[in-house]
């Protein structure tokens, strides 16, 4: 968006002097090119602004996307560890369900689960 404007603002830069200075076709052209001029300033300041807004922008945003992306982090690593000891418990559990089923005792608790 900024680059499309201050594209525009480089189209509004003229430098017409094909005309004779007393002519009345220079003196309209004299005033539209310092009309032109004058948009092409305003133009470009337009641009370098959007630039600046979107540099303010994405600097915001990634402070933002950072610190939820370590708050997912540290929920993701919780469910890991937590997976992990529910799946050795329930190895634990399976282990002694099959040892209690060689020995003749087929039901495990629900405190050994």
């Amino acid at each position: 968006m900024a680059e499309a404007t201050h594209d525009l603002a480089a189209t509004c830069r003229v430098s017409d002097d094909s005309s004779p200075p007393d002519s009345p076709d220079n003196a309209f052209g004299c005033e539209l090119t310092s009309i032109l001029h004058l948009l092409s300033s305003v133009l470009t300041e337009v641009a370098d602004s959007q630039l600046s807004l979107c540099e303010s922008l994405a600097a915001s945003l990634a402070k933002s996307l950072e610190a939820l992306a370590h708050t997912e982090k540290r929920e993701a690593e919780r469910l890991v560890t937590k997976a992990e000891a529910d799946t050795q418990q329930v190895r634990k559990s399976e282990e002694r369900r099959t040892a209690g089923a060689k020995d003749g005792r087929s039901e495990v608790t629900a405190k050994e689960l």
